[in-house]
């Protein structure tokens, strides 16, 4: 929620510098690239996707985005 200044309560403001970095990490995420940071997040976010792109790669059908994913739903 914001303050009558516009920042968010309890978040320092955001920075140009500080936006356009993380938007280079998502980049390199959805490009492949491995991250050579020792942020855990980081990694996890980069293992998580390598997971997803190998089981696209090897032709699973995931269902996401098409409309047959059964992971919310219990396989109903």
């Amino acid at each position: 929620m914001a303050s009558k200044d516009g920042h968010r309560s309890g978040c320092p403001p955001l920075s140009a510098p500080a936006v356009r970095a993380d938007d280079e990490l998502i980049e390199r995420l959805r490009r492949g690239e491995v991250p050579t940071c020792a942020d855990p997040l980081v990694r996890l976010l980069a293992a998580w996707r390598a997971e997803v792109a190998a089981g696209i790669d090897a032709g699973i059908d995931t269902g996401i985005g098409t409309g047959t994913d059964t992971a919310m739903t219990g396989g109903q």
